[in-house]
């Protein structure tokens, strides 16, 4: 209590616009990126620049090393804590909503009132919301909500004939009509972010320019087919049509936008031609063309954009990069790559790029080049002057051909990320990279063998992403690769300025990392004297399987409270069936505050997620599985100088990776390769001690497994969607470690569970649609959950009483009668008939 009184001494403190900056942040914008909230508080009115420098100077606020602006959890309470004061039972009356219930709430019954100045709710997940209560909110300044991904556009009442003049800022995604309100009149408004909408025309009978608009996002409105008159919105900065599919024309009035900076026109197919002249645009920056397939010819003029620094043609029909380009001095990013499929040829771009633009002495601003696609090793050669591109510090070279790099970009000496992911004849790596190279991706490199070869002198001190590189990993070990580069890492700078992460197939985790844990967390007490002056860092480490279209987060906990900087992540695009090792290292000198390095941190926790993306934001159902175990171990001087990576007999490290199937912990094969690859790799009589989990889900052609004795150990069993599958083998009743047991959809299997001994750690058994069940499941004593919709057993049949434990749900045709005591959940969908 007396901190929370010395927090608000803190807050009465502050000025009018601190204050509405404080409560702004505690309420919507804890954890954000500093320039947003800066845009945002600016077009406010707030002088944040000045307000958040006093925030910070008071404590009350601190910027982390991502730039993002984070409020203790204390201070956070205390914000919302004064906004709910005004009214805690009315949230109409209070000053800002952040939760959606309240939202919900104001909507419904009409109480909302001149107090409400913002509205920031995400994942809203009601239909057709009334809008009718917005006609009360005279001095919004701010209304930034989103809905659920399962909602659409067509989800949402078209009926919105109020919106307040005074907002400031207005995003509103999936918004349902097809016009503004012709009262919506906003002369204040600075951005205008409509993501998803069904809107056709913005405004029908504008009545004077609306001359604070800086920003227009229409991304993803199908609807919308043309602008028609650009100087309505003399200052606009910023326009954005990302994924307009119906936009045919970009009006010739906007040559009259001399602010714009950036133009987006990312995946608008049906534009056929941009105006014929954009020379008027001279502080266009960014030109986004990416895969507006119908685009065969660049204007003639874009030569005389002196200001434009980004050039997106990937994707588009031109044939010809026009030879004006080499006059673009500033131009930093270019980007030239092709579809993936290869349907479009690319004439003279590699020439351009590395024949008359070099000779012209053009390009010498260039950082980021993307040649993906390009043909590079097939049809093409690499451009002979590469190494001539000074400033060059990103260069995308995925999907080519070539089996090795050039040993000109040896040249590029400020070269710091480098992508050859998916080129399937890469054999090598190394020896022709600058030593500036900070992040390599090498996914899906099939033939790639030799890079960052433990073995063998290397200068280099990158990162590397190698997903899928099992040749890689097979000639020169997984533990010693990715240990011997963590350790070259950190010899050549004991105090890096960045993180270090490597990514490759692994089964293990390496027995360097001290600390281990085989859950998806792992958490220990510091010693008293764990920070000295030679502690450098924490290196973690986690087996994992890679998903598709995946973030894998890393969580750090310091004393029970979330450590300020947001989760360490990594974004997966591709899935694979074997597991794989993520080894990350975090130095102290730009991950952990100067207060927990004078020893006030006596307790520590690293957590592991999966997030994916085809699930609704947050949620977790059924991704740890994909998480095996992780290891860490805290980095101090003597453990590198001690350690040489280089030596062939350290056992520790060693790698087998000979057989064929003992390699795997766990084991997804995809559906249309199941059958053949069980066939394949016959199982034979070696028990697999490794092996605990196996995934042949939607696997069609899977009919049966012969001998569930080679796999002791096995934890997880998913055969749902085997659809021809015709029995479980008996000697199922072997696997006493088998905790989860899927058999959904599998229809008529023959399904064995007899011996009392059998299954005794089962907690999941999950049945859905399995017709022909054997009916006594009653010895399954560990059982937890218990799913049997759609099956053919009846109430009747079941003896719920020998389950000790259970947390059922259970279906079947007849409603379920007594139920045993430790019951908590009970899904009566499905089959259950109608009383």
């Amino acid at each position: 209590m007396e901190l929370v009184n010395v927090l608000q001494i803190s807050f009465d403190g502050l000025e009018k616009p601190e204050k509405s900056i404080f409560l702004d942040i505690a309420c919507f914008f804890n954890g954000f990126d500093k320039d947003y909230i800066l845009r945002i508080m600016d077009g406010c009115g707030f002088y944040p620049e000045i307000g958040i420098r006093v925030l910070v100077d008071k404590s009350l606020l601190h910027v982390s090393h991502d730039n993002k602006l984070w409020m203790h959890d204390l201070l956070q309470e205390m914000g919302k804590e004064i906004v709910r004061e005004k009214s805690h039972k009315e949230p109409g009356r209070q000053s800002r909503l952040w939760d959606n219930d309240n939202l919900y709430h104001v909507l419904e019954n009409y109480t909302a009132t001149e107090e409400i100045e913002a509205i920031v709710c995400h994942s809203l997940d009601r239909k057709i919301l009334s809008w009718e209560a917005l006609s009360n909110m005279k001095k919004l300044r701010f209304f930034i909500i989103d809905f659920a991904w399962y909602l659409t556009v067509d989800d949402q009442s078209p009926n919105v004939k109020y919106i307040a003049n005074e907002l400031r800022f207005l995003v509103w995604h999936n918004f349902a009509s097809e016009y503004l309100p012709s009262s919506f009149q906003p002369y204040e408004l600075v951005e205008l972010d409509l993501h998803g909408s069904n809107i056709n025309q913005l405004w029908k009978n504008p009545i004077k320019p609306f001359y604070n608009l800086k920003l227009i996002d229409l991304s993803h409105s199908e609807n919308f087919s043309k602008f028609e008159d650009f100087r309505m919105f003399p200052n606009l900065e910023k326009f954005i049509l990302t994924g307009c599919d119906n936009l045919v024309e970009i009006h010739p009035s906007i040559t009259f936008l001399e602010r714009l900076t950036i133009l987006d026109l990312n995946c608008c197919t049906s534009l056929e031609n941009l105006p014929p002249s954009l020379d008027r645009l001279k502080s266009l920056k960014v030109l986004d063309l990416k895969y507006c397939s119908m685009i065969c010819n660049l204007p003639e003029d874009l030569g005389h954009l002196s200001s434009l620094e980004e050039l997106n043609v990937s994707g588009t029909a031109v044939k010809h990069l026009p030879s004006f380009i080499v006059l673009l001095k500033n131009l930093k990013t270019l980007s030239c790559g092709k579809l993936p499929f290869g349907s479009r040829k690319c004439k003279n771009l590699i020439n351009t790029i590395g024949g008359k633009g070099l000779l012209l002495g053009g390009f010498n601003s260039l950082e980021d080049l993307d040649l993906s696609g390009c043909m590079l090793g097939k049809k093409r050669a690499f451009p002979k002057d590469f190494g001539c591109l000074v400033s060059l510090e990103r260069l995308k070279l995925s999907n080519n051909h070539f089996a090795s790099l050039q040993a000109s970009i040896n040249k590029l000496s400020k070269l710091k990320f480098l992508y050859v992911d998916h080129c399937k004849n890469l054999k090598s790596l190394g020896p022709e990279l600058p030593t500036s190279i900070i992040m390599v991706w090498a996914d899906h490199c099939i033939s790639l063998d030799t890079f960052l070869d433990p073995l063998k002198e290397c200068n280099l001190q990158c990162s590397a992403s190698c997903l899928g590189c099992f040749d890689l990993v097979r000639r020169q070990g997984s533990k010693r690769t990715a240990i011997a580069s963590l350790i070259r890492y950190l010899q050549k700078s004991h105090y890096p300025v960045r993180r270090f992460d490597i990514f490759l197939p692994g089964k293990e985790i390496p027995a360097w990392f001290t600390h281990r844990s085989f859950r998806t967390w792992i958490s220990f007490q510091l010693d008293p004297n764990w920070c000295n002056s030679k502690w450098m860092g924490f290196a973690l480490c986690v087996q994992f399987l890679p998903t598709k279209l995946s973030y894998l987060h890393c969580h750090v906990k310091v004393n029970g409270q979330d450590w300020g900087y947001g989760s360490v992540d990594w974004y997966i695009t591709d899935k694979f069936y074997v597991n794989h090792l993520w080894i990350l290292y975090l130095p102290r000198n730009i991950y952990f505050r100067e207060e927990w390095l004078s020893n006030k941190c006596s307790q520590i926790q690293f957590s592991f997620s999966f997030e994916l993306l085809r699930y609704p934001i947050g949620k977790k159902d059924g991704t740890n599985m994909f998480i095996k175990d992780c290891g860490m171990r805290l980095v101090y001087e003597e453990d590198i100088e001690d350690l040489d990576p280089f030596a062939s007999n350290c056992s520790e490290f060693d790698d087998d990776w000979d057989d064929k199937w003992d390699r795997y912990s766990f084991v997804n094969v995809p559906p249309q390769q199941s059958s053949k690859a069980m066939q394949d790799t016959t199982l034979g009589k070696q028990p697999l001690s490794n092996l605990k989990a196996i995934d042949l889900s939607n696997s069609e052609n899977f009919i049966k497994f012969e001998d569930f004795g080679v796999v002791p150990l096995l934890e997880k069993l998913i055969l749902k969607g085997c659809s021809r599958l015709v029995e479980v083998h008996p000697s199922i009743t072997l696997l006493t470690r088998l905790t989860l047991l899927n058999l959904n959809r599998c229809y008529s299997p023959k399904f064995f569970l007899t011996g009392k001994n059998g299954l005794k750690s089962l907690k999941v058994l999950q049945l859905f649609d399995c017709y022909e069940l054997h009916k006594d499941l009653g010895h399954l004593n560990s059982l937890e959950e218990l799913y049997l919709s759609g099956t053919s057993l009846r109430n009747s049949e079941l003896r719920p009483g020998q389950w000790e434990y259970t947390l059922n749900i259970i279906v079947g045709q007849g409603l379920v009668s007594g139920c045993h005591y430790s019951w908590k959940t009970l899904d009566l969908s499905l089959r259950c008939p109608k009383d």
